[in-house]
């Protein structure tokens, strides 16, 4: 009898638990240190509709968009892909505009002494070259603008290069970044030239 009273309420608290987990199976969606959350499961298609919705829908819209997207659609169309390969195709393409993208927006704020600065570290990509002595070539720079910018110091100069990623210093060494190389080619394959200065 003692053996039995023992038992009980781990008894009771293991029927409750299996009673617990039929009933409330397809509404548990977090169990964590601060318990057990409730909500409504979706299933992964509903679920999977309405996210592609959320998503289209914060997407801007207009009528040029709208052109472009036509076309886009046309061109897919001739290409006689299936969907995975749709996928990939649409996955890539936008990664390229992405990229296009940005170093058009690094285009205008960079200017052509930057370039030097780039190309310089692009001719020693694997070692880079030691932050003193480009800080000694950034000093020749600055030392052409006059007056203008008398109170700059390398790291300053330099600051908004490491900022958009075009660069990266580890070790006291200086190294152009693949973002900064592939801008360079970007802009070799373009014809894209700077010839603002500061």
């Amino acid at each position: 009898m003692a053996f039995i009273d023992i038992l009980k309420w781990p008894l009771v608290v293991l029927i409750i638990g299996v009673i617990c987990i039929f009933v409330f199976k397809n509404r548990v969606t977090k169990i964590g240190p601060d318990g057990i959350q409730l909500g409504t499961r979706l299933s992964g298609k509903r679920k999977l509709n309405k996210t592609i919705g959320d998503l289209l829908s914060e997407i801007k819209t207009s009528q040029t968009i709208k052109l472009y997207q036509k076309t886009f659609e046309e061109q897919l169309k001739e290409k006689e892909l299936n969907p995975e390969d749709q996928v990939k195709f649409l996955i890539k393409s936008h990664a390229q505009a992405s990229a296009w993208l940005r170093f058009e927006q690094l285009h205008s704020i960079t200017i052509s002494s930057d370039m030097d600065v780039l190309n310089k570290l692009n001719e020693t990509l694997i070692s880079g070259i030691e932050k003193e002595e480009v800080d000694k070539y950034v000093e020749a720079i600055l030392v052409t603008w006059g007056d203008s910018k008398k109170d700059w110091t390398p790291d300053r100069y330099l600051s908004p290069l490491l900022d958009s990623g075009l660069i990266t210093i580890k070790s006291k060494q200086v190294h152009l970044t693949t973002t900064g190389k592939d801008y360079l080619v970007w802009m070799a394959e373009n014809g894209r030239v700077k010839t603002q200065n500061y």
